[in-house]
């Protein structure tokens, strides 16, 4: 285990501080050796569940269950105690475990938004950005762009934001090998430009919220079910996104 995530240290208050202010931060190193080899083999085997068309893929997501390690990397320890610092509770819940795929198939850049008014839920949600292979954010490999302290203007419509009517704000284009993490609040703002180096850029989201919180993405992106990582649950309504209600024409 890297020794600068044990006990009390696994998250420092400059990374928490730079999440407040942010809505992002990137913690570099945090999974060990073994668990970063666990995740190529569990990729390599999603790669190729993909080509054999064992695994269905939408565009650049692909929903449903995933092979081991990737299944359940939502409960590896360290991420877990991350999580509950950052939402400031032991009583916590899965929302969302999917994987965000540039590749050949699907390769384009990804407009400026957030995701919360795409989803359902309570407001304090914690997204965790997992690599699966080095990834870069400009240069052509079609990583993750953040806006610091786009969080601060709350729960925005659906749609491109027009970044041009607020004022200008710095942004966090983080190149990440295997291994490290991304944390970002659901509000936060985000954008990725074209992949045209050839190659795959597999990312895993992972969103987290408390126990209190009862909705849940659905099998569409790998939470069938509510599923509690820690604690207790502190809810006894459950409700799925894409299932409640009938959209407005």
């Amino acid at each position: 285990m890297n020794p600068a995530l044990q006990g009390t240290d696994l998250v420092s208050d400059r990374v928490l501080d730079q999440y407040a202010t942010d809505g992002v931060s990137v913690i570099r190193g945090f999974f060990e050796p073994a668990f970063v080899e666990s995740l190529d083999c569990g990729w390599q085997t999603l790669k190729r569940q993909i080509a054999e068309g064992t695994q269905a893929r939408n565009a650049r997501f692909v929903p449903g269950s995933l092979p081991e390690p990737l299944d359940s990397v939502y409960r590896h320890p360290n991420l877990v105690k991350t999580v509950q610092r950052i939402l400031g509770t032991e009583d916590v819940a899965l929302y969302m475990n999917r994987v965000l795929l540039k590749d050949r198939e699907w390769n384009g850049a990804v407009a400026i938004h957030q995701d919360m008014p795409y989803f359902s839920g309570g407001l304090n949600k914690v997204s965790v950005f997992v690599p699966l292979t080095p990834t870069a954010a400009r240069n052509g490999n079609g990583g993750l762009i953040f806006l610091k302290g786009s969080h601060k203007y709350g729960n925005l419509q659906r749609g491109t934001i027009r970044r041009e009517v607020f004022p200008a704000m710095d942004e966090l284009a983080p190149d990440l090998d295997v291994g490290d993490i991304v944390l970002m609040d659901f509000l936060t703002w985000h954008y990725s430009e074209d992949a045209v180096i050839p190659g795959d850029r597999p990312l895993m989201q992972l969103a987290y919220q408390p126990s209190s919180d009862g909705s849940y993405i659905g099998p569409t992106a790998g939470v069938p079910k509510p599923t509690l990582v820690s604690g207790r649950w502190l809810t006894e309504h459950f409700a799925v996104w894409g299932e409640s209600t009938t959209p407005d024409a």
